[in-house]
């Protein structure tokens, strides 16, 4: 964790991805807040992508203020049951999102 540093991804508009639009992997000090996530995570049949920001081996990541809309069933806007059992993240917080069909 900590290997990229500083990053901050904010106001943008993620659509019509079927993997992760955002993946943080051995990140430190990381803030995704205030993005868009439209039409994504579509297909059902990629048992690989279960969220649409995925956060591993990560320390001091911040996901707020995010929206994310036409989402397939079972899918999530973080990686929530992923992180639980990443032995490696900590300080992840997840405050503030949006879910709408």
């Amino acid at each position: 964790a900590g290997v990229i540093r500083d990053v901050t991804i904010t106001n943008n508009y993620f659509n019509r991805s079927i993997y992760y639009p955002v993946q943080i992997s051995t990140g430190g000090n990381v803030t995704v807040d205030h993005n868009l996530f439209d039409n994504v995570c579509t297909d059902p049949s990629s048992f690989q992508t279960r969220a649409m920001i995925r956060v591993t081996e990560s320390c001091d990541v911040k996901v707020t203020d995010n929206v994310a809309v036409t989402m397939q069933k079972k899918f999530t806007l973080v990686n929530d049951r992923e992180l639980a059992r990443d032995k490696q993240s900590t300080n992840v917080v997840f405050e503030n999102n949006i879910e709408l069909d």
